[in-house]
């Protein structure tokens, strides 16, 4: 429990100082275009300790869970007094929309590179390379209510040995696991798994007819190593993964958004709030300093992504908005910017919510 605690911590700071980020290249932009800047907040409040010097108030809040930074006029267009939002041009106020954008993909990738400098796991695909260390299969996703989760298994989780009475295997291969379970359907068997630095015993019940795409006992599995890179290696790899997410994840959304049209199910693709990606870091901050790291570059990388969709509410929005005085050659309606903001900002709050709700229920029920 107090190791639940620590990592809900480390979450919480590691969201917080994402956030941070993504805010100070807004005010760091605003400040080299002279944009006035009313406020900038570390954290939320309630305020613990403000100081204005000159025109921004510079405070810091008591929740520590990011922060922001409020321009002058940026919600008026009608404010074209020097210093307001928008008495900026087009292409500087570009700039400090974007910025935050940039510092999230920035951050995203030095951190990718740290986990692979340092030597984070990586999927191996046909023969097994010369330089990887500690091949193994890994849990790559557990299905919700299935034996593997009641079990209490873990993404990330190693498989060392499956057993079943005296007959037992050690998997070199994702096939030897699904050779075993083939074999011993109906039957509860012991798998052994490695979780950072401990050996841990599940139990688990083989099932004979499992849910379409769900498996006998509910888990994908993916083959394994380590490998380190050099620091220039590590960079190149971190822009690999950083297009795999990319692609991966919208893909994903195309698929899921088919699939619901068509009425079918999206194995695997689940939406997560706060709530389910603090719970996915606690699996993941469970196997090691490393994960922490990787785990972190994915948030900062996937943040940066999600907030360059073009919803109102977010900085794709402002982005939308600004195409499109660019091709008018003014400004969209103060009204009709502010109500398109105030809509998909409900909207996201509602799905936030309904998700948040979704994902308490996952966990504790």
């Amino acid at each position: 429990m107090l190791m639940v605690i620590i990592n809900i911590l480390i979450f919480i700071l590691i969201l917080g100082f994402l956030i941070l980020v993504h805010e100070f290249a807004h005010f760091k932009i605003g400040r080299k275009v002279k944009a006035r800047i009313d406020e900038f907040c570390i954290g939320f409040p309630p305020r613990i300790y403000k100081k204005k010097i000159k025109k921004t108030l510079y405070s810091i809040g008591a929740i520590p869970a990011g922060g922001f930074c409020k321009f002058y006029g940026e919600e008026d267009s009608s404010k074209k007094s020097k210093g307001a939002f928008f008495s900026l041009s087009v292409g500087k106020r570009f700039w400090i929309i974007i910025a935050g954008v940039l510092a999230n993909l920035l951050i995203g990738l030095v951190f990718f590179s740290i986990s692979f400098m340092i030597g984070y796991p990586q999927i191996i695909e046909g023969g097994t390379p010369a330089n990887v260390k500690e091949v193994a299969i890994h849990v790559w996703y557990v299905a919700k209510d299935s034996p593997a989760d009641k079990a209490g298994f873990f993404v990330e989780d190693k498989i060392v040995s499956i057993s079943e009475e005296k007959d037992i295997i050690f998997p070199k291969e994702v096939e030897d696991v699904q050779n075993f379970l083939s074999k011993n359907k109906g039957k509860e068997i012991v798998v052994m798994i490695q979780r950072g630095k401990k050996n841990i015993e599940k139990k688990v019940l083989v099932r004979e007819n499992p849910p379409e795409y769900e498996g006998p006992t509910g888990v994908m599995l993916i083959k394994k190593g380590i490998i380190s890179y050099s620091w220039y290696g590590a960079i190149g790899e971190a822009f690999k993964e950083a297009y795999k997410w990319t692609k991966g994840t919208f893909l994903g959304i195309g698929l899921v958004i088919k699939n619901a049209i068509t009425g079918k199910k999206t194995p695997g693709a689940e939406v997560s709030s706060i709530v389910g990606i603090g719970n996915i870091f606690n699996q993941f901050a469970a196997h090691g300093f490393v994960y922490i790291i990787y785990f972190a570059a994915l948030l900062s990388w996937l943040l940066g992504i999600f907030n360059i969709i073009p919803i109102p509410a977010l900085d794709g929005g402002r982005l939308l908005f600004l195409g499109i005085e660019k091709i008018k050659k003014r400004p969209v309606k103060h009204e009709f910017e502010e109500k398109a903001i105030l809509i998909s900002f409900i909207m996201l709050i509602i799905l936030v919510v309904l998700i948040t709700i979704k994902d308490i229920k996952n966990i504790f029920f």
